[in-house]
């Protein structure tokens, strides 16, 4: 075929191709439909831009909370909400709504940036060490792991107690004598018949840790019960007023993500 009939012929199949009819397909596209000998085919269509953006992210540190919320907040249309670990099943969290309602103009809110604090390993070791009585030799070894957040009282002369506890093996407790100034005697009697009381126990001791890692150390009171039955002597801890400790520590930090982000952070759930 030469040149000029070529040319013919793509124009009379191009003059056949506008004479067909076409149907619009559901996503934009076309179906064109050509005469015999020809196929049909389908016409993508182009990209629709997004409407919106549809993310939920979680991030592990409070700077990277921060940064990602302030890259992409929308002003007075971005909420922040904070529960402690009280108030949630004991996992505090924070979620920032980047796409939130602007007064009374609906928004979509599917954009979100959740920061879960994590607790330090000393507030969850001291948790732990709450949540049931300890014998005489696990409250003489958690005391030697922990001597170091001890504030009060002296954390050497407390040692210096649970260790001779620990080295008693023919020791019997039987009686519990609190002193006039608030401290404790452990009354005992050995096998061989000689009594004899222990050195001062304290009824409550003096902490400093952080409540969430790399965050500020807080002074917190450990209440310490003894127990003594069979012989023997149990230790029980408890964190007096825990639920007010974490609330002090979370107001801090939300105070901070407020600060660094110019926006309210609301005490409540999405």
């Amino acid at each position: 075929m030469d040149e000029t009939s070529a040319t013919i012929f793509s124009e009379a199949l191009n003059a056949v191709a506008a004479k067909a009819p076409a149907h619009q397909t559901p996503d934009g596209g076309q179906i064109i439909i050509v005469p015999d000998g020809y196929s049909a085919e389908r016409v993508a269509p182009l990209e629709a831009p997004l409407p919106r953006i549809r993310q939920a992210v979680t991030m592990h540190d409070r700077d990277s909370f921060t940064a990602y919320v302030n890259r992409f907040k929308q002003g007075e249309a971005t909420r922040i909400f904070a529960e402690p670990g009280f108030l949630a099943n004991g996992q505090a969290k924070v979620v920032a709504v980047l796409d939130y309602h602007l007064n009374s103009a609906a928004d979509h809110g599917v954009h979100t940036a959740t920061y879960m604090p994590r607790y330090s390993e000393q507030w969850q070791r001291w948790q732990k060490a709450c949540a049931a009585p300890l014998k005489q030799s696990e409250f003489a070894e958690f005391v030697e792991e922990v001597r170091s957040d001890i504030v009060a009282p002296d954390a050497a002369n407390l040692l210096d107690i649970v260790r001779t506890f620990k080295a008693s093996k023919r020791v019997d407790f039987d009686s519990i004598v609190y002193q006039p100034n608030g401290d404790v005697r452990l009354g005992y009697e050995e096998r061989t018949e000689q009594k004899g009381t222990s050195g001062t126990l304290p009824e409550q001791m003096t902490i400093g840790i952080p409540v969430y890692f790399r965050g500020s150390p807080y002074k917190v009171s450990v209440l310490v019960r003894y127990r003594v039955g069979g012989g023997s002597v149990q230790f029980a801890l408890k964190i007096d007023r825990a639920d007010v400790v974490e609330d002090t520590a979370f107001t801090e930090l939300t105070a901070a993500i407020s600060e660094a982000t110019g926006i309210d952070v609301y005490l409540g759930r999405r």
